[in-house]
Parts: C-alpha cells; structure tokens; sequence
C-alpha cells in the first residue's frame, strides 16, 4: 500500500469538462491525467464549482450580456408579427391609423437583466477495479439563485404623446388605453398572452446529471502513459421549464455516451505534458418544448408535448503542462470545445418553425485554465501524515467562443485515498 500511493500522486478522476448543469459547453475545471488508480485502492473527492452567467458569447463571437433577447425594438410592426390574437392586431392596426404613425415608427425598447449565480457540489467516489481500470461514479448537486428584472426605454415621446392624444379622443374605444398601458410592461404583458409564469427572483438546488466514468490504461512506463475514456451520463437531472423564460437546468432529460483518450508525456522527474480528447453523443429523444411563434423570439405560446430532438454532439480536447514535486502542484492548461447544432422535428407545427429551435444551438469555446495543489502522498509514505490527501484549486477563463457563457469559474478539489 505505501508503495501504491506514490502512483496516486496528480490523480483527477473526472474526465474533461464534466458538465454538471444543462447540456451546454462549460469550461474545464480539472486537468487532464492518463492515470488511474492502484487496484483496490478507493479515492473520495468533493469537487465545488462556483460559476455565474452574466455575459457571454454572441453566435458571431461578440460579448453581449445573457440578458441580449428582452432587448426588443418596440415598433408597431414587432407588436404586430407578435401577436397571436386576431382582435389584437386589428387593435394595433386601428392605432396606427388614429396616430399616423406607421409600423416601422417605434415607442423605444424594452431592457432587462439577468445574473445567474450557480455553485455544483460533485462528490466522486472512485476504485481501482484493476491495476489499469478505475471506475468511478459523479453525483453533482446544482445549488443556484438567479435575479430578473424588466424595464422600457421611452426613446420617442412623440409616439407616446400620439397614443394619449388618440386616448384622449376616443376615450377606450378600440382597445387604445389598453395599448397604451401594455407600452409600459411589454414583456410581461407578452409572457402573460403566451402563458409563461411571471418571472420572480428564484433560488434552489437540484440534483444534477449522475455521471458513471471508466479510465483503462493501455500504456504505463517512464516516459508514456496512456488511457482510454468511457463516461455515460444518465438523465437525473432537470431540463429547463418550458413555462419559465429564465431557469436554471441541472441536466437535459436524455442519455449521454462519452469516450475519448488521455497521454501523458513525462518531461522530466516533475514535469508533465498532458493530453485529452473526448467525444460525447446526446442521445436523440423526445421532448416537450416551445415552437417558436416568430424567426427571431424562441418565446411562443405553442407547445409541443412530443417534439422529436437531437442535441449537438461535443468534442472536447485540452493540453496542460503539470508539474509536481514534494507534494506541491502547478499546472497551466488551454481547452478547446465544439458543441454541433440541436435538430428539431415535429408534426403538430409547420416544419420551419422548428428549425428556428436549432438557431445559435451550435457553440464553441476556448479556455485557458490554471491550478495549485498540494498533496500529502510523499508524507504519508514517509509515515509523516495519517493520510494520503490532496486539495486543489482551480481557475479557468473563457478566452473565446461562440454561443457559450464567458463569466470565469472557479473550483476546489478535494481528494482522499484509501
């Protein structure tokens, strides 16, 4: 057992990019390893992840703020291609006629906020079922809070002042104070026409996507080492509630199958060169989800309880540079990932109005990413410590992508041996 625990020593059990909430990229939080553990010899780690959502990644690499989609041009043609009541737009249309006005004049537009604040707590538990095969399983629990806030722009006065102006003519003939009232909370009065809850500040926790992970190791001596990766994410975990314009997902209700590989290259005694790829396959499946109404709103008020989906497949790879000596850890690490575009199908609607589901549903991600550590391996084989422990931690920027949340994330490991 002393000798085996010299072997434990830089061991992350986790493969690349775990995504512990929702079926997005999210940056890597541990580096890359092709070691496995010692047969018979358990590992138990406590992972804390604490990321955010604040900004992130346009479809065309921009950073713009999460909160992009309630920023809406408040036009008499948006209100128009908008609604989905005869009756209303006959309203709207009376309006522009007592006003005026014509549908591309605009009354401002509406704003808003959303900041998302979301910590998983992932314990491992991990064995060397073999001297080459560890498995282990990854059981995340996404504690999260999130704040929405709506207001409007009165950018053009004048428009108003033609609304009150007709107000005062007809008085509540022709729907025009009703109107007028909507001017001042139009997404709110929109979630309510499409039979969405209102939004309110929310805070929770949620279990997770439960991950069963293997690592073989193929190739073990002085200067290489080499394993292959197999991950199955099961659907424990929560969609996002079609009902609610803003949550927090814990999973995406389907399977998911992983595989991929891990080198090491020993620089030196200390130093390390490591490499990891994988690839993930989200299962096709059948959900329930909003069909769009408009090309460019994914807020709609038809339903689908039976749409047929298949999520993007990722392709993840990461290169770090590891060195360890003492029990003292560094690393310095860069990530890649490529998220392919959702597919969506349906019969109850017409077959365009699914694709706009797959809009900005493809992502990419680069990340640069750094760690210090220390563990106690080299003391408790000296008989100087009562365990083999490790503690990490971990800090990984988004440098650029496409479709993907850029706040920083930042994690603490945790690890025991016995």
């Amino acid at each position: 057992m002393l000798e085996e625990t010299a072997k434990m020593k830089s061991l992350l059990i986790l493969l690349l990019s775990l995504n512990t909430w929702g079926g997005d990229l999210k940056p890597p939080f541990l580096m890359p390893t092709a070691k496995v553990l010692p047969e018979g010899v358990r590992n138990l780690s406590y992972n804390g992840i604490n990321s955010g959502a604040s900004t992130k990644y346009s479809d065309v690499g921009t950073n713009v703020s999460v909160a992009e989609p309630l920023f809406k041009d408040l036009s008499f043609d948006n209100f128009l291609s908008g609604s989905v009541d005869a009756k209303d737009k006959a309203t709207i249309q009376n309006i522009m006629n007592r006003t005026g006005l014509n549908g591309t004049d605009s009354f401002g537009t509406s704003t808003g906020d959303i900041d998302v604040d979301a910590i998983a707590h992932v314990p491992v538990f991990a064995m060397g079922v073999t001297k080459k095969l560890t498995m282990a399983v990854a059981i995340p629990i996404v504690k999260y809070s999130y704040s929405v806030s709506y207001g409007v722009n009165q950018a053009n006065i004048r428009n108003y002042e033609a609304v009150e102006a007709a107000i005062l003519e007809t008085g509540k003939y022709g729907g025009v104070e009703e109107f007028y009232e909507k001017l001042g909370t139009p997404i709110q009065t929109k979630l309510e026409d499409y039979n969405y809850s209102q939004p309110q500040n929310e805070q929770g926790t949620k279990l997770g996507d439960i991950k069963l992970i293997s690592r073989y190791q193929i190739l073990n001596n002085k200067i290489n080492r080499f394993a292959v990766l197999g991950e199955l994410t099961l659907p424990t975990g929560k969609d996002q509630d079609i009902n609610k314009v803003v949550d927090v997902p814990s999973g995406d209700d389907q399977w998911d199958v992983g595989a991929g590989f891990a080198y090491d290259y020993l620089l030196s005694r200390t130093l390390t060169l490591a490499t990891q790829t994988t690839y993930t396959m989200q299962v096709a499946d059948t959900n329930a989800e909003r069909i769009p109404y408009q090309f460019d709103s994914k807020a709609s008020p038809d339903v689908d309880f039976d749409t047929e989906r298949d999520l993007g497949d990722i392709w993840a790879s990461q290169v770090a540079v590891v060195f360890s000596d003492n029990g003292f850890n560094f690393g310095l690490g860069y990530g890649y990932q490529l998220k392919g575009s959702d597919r969506y199908t349906g019969s109850k609607y017409s077959s365009e109005r699914y694709t706009w589901l797959e809009d900005e549903t493809g992502q990419e991600m680069h990340s640069a990413q750094a760690m210090v550590g220390f563990d106690t391996i080299s003391l408790y084989r000296k008989k100087k410590f009562f365990m083999p422990l490790r503690i990490s931690i971990n800090h990984t920027r988004v440098l650029a992508g496409r479709n993907v949340v850029n706040d920083p994330l930042t994690s603490m490991d945790l690890s025991i041996f016995f």
